[in-house]
Order: structure tokens, then C-alpha cells, then sequence
């Protein structure tokens, strides 16, 4: 019998791995899911919030839920599914929901994905909050009787009865979104503001773009609903109260596009001089409208990182991939700008795209680093599910090539099953070879931990200011590999090997290699499933920094023997010299500061905007080399929430700009 009031448990599960999250961000996905039923059904409902198993299983076995739903994300459907099952089998009464944007547009793929799946009794297809509330009160109108519920034929909400699929269409989405109410403003969100999650927010729903590698991509998300402007100001200023975590996320396809995003800047400018937070904010910048997105970073300068996602600057390949790219131009001015204003720009990539050569390609990097893009996010195309890229006749018109792997620390072993996401990738097609694949990413190797994060700026500027091509530099480090010392020749090998082991030819590849405690003991012990990437520039920033910086030195000086330029061993020492006290071992807690002499002071020439030549710095100098407690602090609690392997420093350092870490300097007369 049906208890006077339901109990909801909705669930948005995180993978752990030594007893860090997978996934850092708060689960505002359920939270507008159970303020919208709360306000429509009252109190009719009682709904509760999860995203770690074990909060889940002591919940249940305290309290049994009438309906339990999960999301369904590339990065915990295996997860979700598990739990599904395993209390369909324990609770055959209760009513399993399952919703997400990984689930095909296509019938013929619906059908096979809910068959394959028998404990979900109903999907949510789209937007969920109207689909699941008209679910939630059939099943009270119904006495939580699943077949009379599913004679309702609701929009939005698929499901099997008996042998036949039923598709009830996409779910209908808010026109307007001021009937949603906060969830952190009704506190279903506290607990995760509390226990450290990133909190993540959303001015507005929905992008205007078409690009076939996105699940926004589609007719259904054209259209853009946005949030009341007071109520945005409202969530930031309850956060800040609240906050553990030093981050925020904004989850808009195109923040800063929009005229109101400017007020919602100013709004966080106050935020953070009155409560000294975020210190990062993670955001997909604007396809277009300039003038706006620069009016934003002005304003917050480098918390904000200027994102503009290229993917591919190929005229060619924009056009395949139906994708509007900010022209060149304009992507030129913005960079100039941020030079001005002592911004922080970053740029995706994505290898391989419809149409994309290995020539096309390089140039579109050629491009970013003429640019001056601070930081160049190569980024292997996913094959997503409900993206036009993988639901379309891609594969036949572009001879896509596809391989499978595992997602980055999306792995684990609950209740004693093996649980490993996978994700489907596109590593070939007919204009750009597997082989050119391995080779671009040894290229996205060097890129990673020699162009992005500043990290070698200095260096970067000095070559710039005797002309050299900072492309042509990159290159010759991928292509001189060879010459390196033998410990980066091997860690190169090893990134290499690694690349090419992580792909398998099937889901079930990978399925059965982690069938085995030997295997899924190298995921958790992250001897394989790292992000690459990740995982080697955090090598390159703990204990290969040396290795990294002498060959990037030793590179350097050929490159400008080789063009018959003149250069002062002295001035090339003074930088060395200051990177390594700057920037060595930056993870590690200093006790007490260090100091250095130089002949020249790369201080005030960097201050300056590396403008004039660094002969015209040269004076004998001493500095000491110290981090701030407020970067101790930092460090720590990024350590806290993401790990301390080199994968997740890594990782650390894509959540935060990097030069925030590296040790402050104070000039000694």
C-alpha cells in the first residue's frame, strides 16, 4: 500500500576513487528536478538528494523510497545502471527513473537502450522538470501501480510495456524559467556547499549554435530561456555565504554573449571583494559578440578565463560540422585586449573533425599560438550519444574511424561489481590517418606541458623577441624528441604507448579486460584510465620539472644557432634560473623561501609586458622566491578535493590559472 506521502530519492552518482569524487561539481541537475515537483506537487512528496553511493545505501536501508531516479551522463550511466538494478532487485516495488542527455534521439537506439536495461522503468528524454513532475503525480494518482502509469502516455517520458517500446516523444521544455524555483535558495543544496562540492550555476538554458558534435546541437535546445537577473545575484550572494569549494562553474553554452552577463559580472566582482571568492571561475565563453565577453574579463581579469572553443579553424571543417566560429579577426582583437588587460585565454581543439588534414590542423594550432592563447585544450572527438556527430551519417560521409576507452577516473567496485565508464572516440577518418592521430597527439604532448599555463612563458617572450616562431619552436621539441635526455625520451614513449594501448575496438574490450581484480586494481591504482594529458604535465610540474625545463632550454639555444641569432648565455641563465625557483614542485608546501642572484631582472622585464629587449634589464639582482599562505591555503584544498597523483594535479591545474600557484617574488636591493 502506497504511503501517504511518496519519498523521491533522486540520485546524480559520482564514481570515487581513493575517497575522492570523480565528479567535483554540486548535482544542481536533481536540485531543479526536486524544487519544481516540490512546488507543483507541495506537500504530497518528500524528495531527497544524492550523489555518493554510500549516503544512498544508508538512506535505503533506513527509509525504502517509492521512486528512485538517476542521471544519465557519459560519466556515470554504468554507475546509475548498477545501483538501478541492484535495488530493482532488492525492492522489486519501487519505480526506477532514469534521465540524461546519453541516451540516442533515434527510436530504433531507444529501444535497444531500455531492453538492454530492463530495471529502468521509465526514461525522461530532454529537459526533465515538467516530464518527471507529470510522472511523479501520475504514479501518486496511481497508487505507484507502474502499468496503469504507463496507459498515460506522457510526453517525454519512454519506457517498455510488456514487449513493445513506447517513445512518447521529447519532453516539453520551460518557456520561461522564472517558475523553476533555486535550489539553493529553497537549501536543497546546503549539504553539498557543506561537504565541499563545486558549486555550479545557470543564468540561462539552452545555445543558438548547431554544432554536430554537441548534444545542444539539436532543434530542441535552439532556443534560449534565461533566468531571472535578481535571482542569479541571489544564488551568488547565498553561495558565498556557504562555499568550501575556491571554484565556480557556469554551466551557459555562451557566457558573456549576452548583455545581462556583464551585470552578472559585476555582480561577482562584488561577491569576491566582499567575501574574497571565486578565486576561478569555470565558463564556456561566447561564440561571438567581442565586445561583450572583453567587458567581462576587464572586469574580473584572470579569475575569469577567456574561453573561445575553435575546435577547428578549418573553413572546411565549420562547415561540415555546422559550427559558427567567432571570426579570426575578431578572435585576433580579443586576444590583443587580453594582452592589455592581463587576461587569460583559452582555446579548444578537437582532433579528429569531419574534413580535418593533418595539415589543416597544425595550421589551426599555428594559428592559436600567433594568437598568443594562453592555454590550447587539444581535445580527442567524442562520440556522444544524442549528438548529430554520432547519430548521423557522419561515418559513412567522413569514413569516421572509432575506438573505445575509459573515461578518466570514472571507475570503481560497488557491492562487489566492477563498474568502468567508456567513452566512444573518433580517432581516424578518410583525410586524417590513426598514424597522424598518435602523431598529433604526441604534438598535443608538447603543447601541454611547453605552451599552456605560463608556465615557460618567459622563455616563450625571449624567442619571441629574436623572432623565432613559437609554432616552429613547439614543433622542433615534438620533432627532436630524440635528443632529449633520456628520461623525458621515455616518459614520451611511455605517453605514446599509453595513447595508443588506452583505445579498444569495442565497449566490450574494455568491459571484459576490467572484469578481473588484477586489471581494475590499475585503474584504482591509476597505472591506466588516467587522462593523459593530465596525468604527464602533472609528472612534468612534480618531479620532471628539471628534465622538462633543461631540454626546453637545450631546444631553445639550437633553434636560435640554427637561425644565426645572436643571444647572451647570461640572459638565457637569469630565466632559467627564475623559472625553477618560481615554479618547481609547486604542489609542495614551502617552509621557508628561497633566494636567488641573477645578472638581469627578468622581474621588472616581465612587469614591463616582455616588450623591450632583456639586455636592457641587466643589473645584478637578488630575489626571493616565497609562496603566501593564501596559496598554501589554496594548494591544500585543491589537494583535498581532487588528490595528490599526478593525474590529479593535472587536473588541478585546468581548474585554477596555473600562474596563481607559482611562488610570489620580492626583489632585494
Amino acid at each position: 500500500m502506497m504511503r501517504a506521502k511518496p519519498l523521491i530519492y533522486l540520485t546524480n552518482l559520482t564514481h570515487i576513487n581513493n575517497n575522492i569524487p570523480s565528479t567535483e561539481a554540486i548535482p544542481l541537475n536533481i536540485g531543479y528536478l526536486a524544487t519544481y515537483v516540490k512546488k507543483v506537487l507541495k506537500d504530497q512528496v518528500e524528495v531527497k538528494l544524492f550523489n555518493l553511493h554510500l549516503d544512498l545505501k544508508k538512506a535505503v536501508d533506513e527509509k525504502k523510497p517509492d521512486i528512485l531516479g538517476f542521471s544519465n551522463y557519459a560519466w556515470n550511466s554504468n554507475l546509475s545502471y548498477h545501483y538501478a538494478s541492484f535495488y530493482k532487485e532488492k525492492i522489486p516495488e519501487i519505480i526506477i527513473v532514469m534521465g540524461g542527455p546519453n541516451y540516442s534521439y533515434k527510436p530504433e537506439r531507444q529501444e535497444e537502450y531500455l531492453k538492454k536495461r530492463n530495471s529502468i522503468d521509465f526514461c525522461i528524454v530532454g529537459d526533465g522538470e515538467i516530464a518527471f513532475c507529470n510522472l511523479v503525480d501520475a504514479c501518486i494518482q496511481h497508487q505507484m501501480n507502474v502499468d496503469r502509469v504507463k496507459q498515460e502516455r506522457i510526453n517525454g517520458c519512454h519506457y517498455m510495456q510488456k514487449e513493445a517500446f513506447i517513445g512518447n516523444g521529447l519532453s516539453e521544455r520551460l518557456k520561461d524559467m522564472t517558475p523553476l524555483p533555486s535550489p539553493y535558495l529553497e537549501g536543497v543544496l546546503d549539504k553539498f556547499l557543506e561537504d565541499g562540492f563545486t558549486p555550479i550555476i545557470q543564468t540561462n538554458r539552452g545555445c543558438p549554435f548547431s554544432c554536430s558534435f554537441c548534444c545542444c546541437g539539436t532543434d530542441y535546445y535552439s532556443r534560449i530561456a534565461f533566468f531571472d537577473l535578481q535571482r542569479v545575484q541571489d544564488e551568488l550572494e547565498f553561495i558565498a555565504k556557504r562555499v568550501q569549494s575556491p571554484s565556480l562553474h557556469i554551466a551557459d553554452s555562451n557566457f558573456g554573449m549576452y548583455s545581462r552577463d556583464y551585470e552578472i559580472c559585476m555582480e561577482i566582482k562584488k561577491i569576491q571583494e566582499k567575501h574574497g571568492w571565486p578565486i576561478f571561475i569555470n565558463v564556456a565563453t561566447g561564440k561571438n559578440s567581442k565586445e561583450r565577453i572583453l567587458k567581462c574579463v576587464e572586469l574580473l581579469g584572470s579569475t575569469l578565463a577567456m574561453s573561445v572553443a575553435v575546435q577547428s579553424t578549418s573553413n572546411i571543417v565549420l562547415k561540415n560540422i555546422k559550427r559558427d566560429n567567432i571570426s579570426l579577426s575578431d578572435f585576433w582583437e580579443i586576444q590583443k585586449e587580453l594582452r592589455k588587460l592581463g587576461g587569460y585565454s583559452s582555446s579548444d581543439v578537437i582532433l579528429p573533425l569531419p574534413g580535418e588534414t593533418l595539415s589543416s590542423y597544425l595550421n589551426g594550432i599555428k594559428s592559436l599560438m600567433e594568437a598568443d592563447v594562453d592555454f590550447i585544450e587539444p581535445m580527442t572527438a567524442l562520440m556522444l550519444t544524442g549528438s548529430p556527430l554520432e547519430e548521423e551519417d557522419f561515418y559513412e560521409r567522413f569514413g569516421l574511424i572509432t575506438k573505445y576507452r575509459v573515461i578518466p577516473r570514472d571507475f570503481g567496485v560497488y557491492e562487489g561489481t566492477n563498474v568502468v565508464e567508456v567513452e566512444k572516440v573518433c580517432v581516424g577518418t578518410s583525410d586524417l590517418s590513426i598514424d597522424d592521430y598518435l602523431f598529433l597527439r604526441g604534438f598535443h604532448f608538447i603543447i601541454y606541458c611547453y605552451y599552456n599555463s605560463e608556465v615557460f612563458k618567459e622563455l616563450i617572450h625571449y624567442l619571441k623577441l629574436q623572432d623565432c616562431s613559437i609554432y616552429d619552436y613547439c614543433y622542433n621539441l615534438l620533432t627532436n624528441m630524440n635528443e632529449s635526455p633520456e628520461s623525458l625520451r621515455e616518459m614520451f614513449s611511455n605517453f605514446l604507448s599509453e595513447t595508443k594501448n588506452e583505445l579498444k575496438n569495442s565497449e566490450n574490450d574494455i568491459y571484459v579486460r576490467y572484469s578481473t581484480d588484477d586489471n581494475i586494481k590499475k585503474l584504482l591504482d591509476f597505472e591506466e584510465g588516467s587522462n593523459l594529458l593530465q596525468k604527464f604535465y602533472g609528472i612534468m610540474m612534480s618531479y620532471g620539472f628539471v628534465t622538462f625545463l633543461e631540454y626546453g632550454f637545450d631546444t631553445a639555444r639550437k633553434i636560435l644557432a640554427e637561425n644565426k641569432i645572436q643571444y647572451s648565455t647570461d640572459e638565457m641563465e637569469s630565466i632559467y634560473k627564475y623559472i625553477y625557483e618560481s615554479r618547481s614542485n609547486i604542489f609542495e608546501i614551502d617552509e621557508k623561501s628561497t633566494f636567488l642572484e641573477v645578472l638581469y631582472n627578468v622581474c621588472n622585464w616581465k612587469e614591463d609586458g616582455y616588450k623591450k629587449p632583456l639586455s636592457e634589464y641587466k643589473r645584478k639582482m637578488k630575489f626571493e622566491f616565497y609562496q603566501t599562505e593564501e596559496q598554501k591555503k589554496i594548494i591544500k584544498g585543491y589537494m583535498k578535493q581532487y588528490g595528490g597523483t599526478t593525474d590529479s594535479k593535472g587536473k588541478i591545474l585546468t581548474r585554477v590559472n596555473p600562474k596563481s600557484l607559482f611562488r610570489e617574488i620580492k626583489q632585494i636591493k
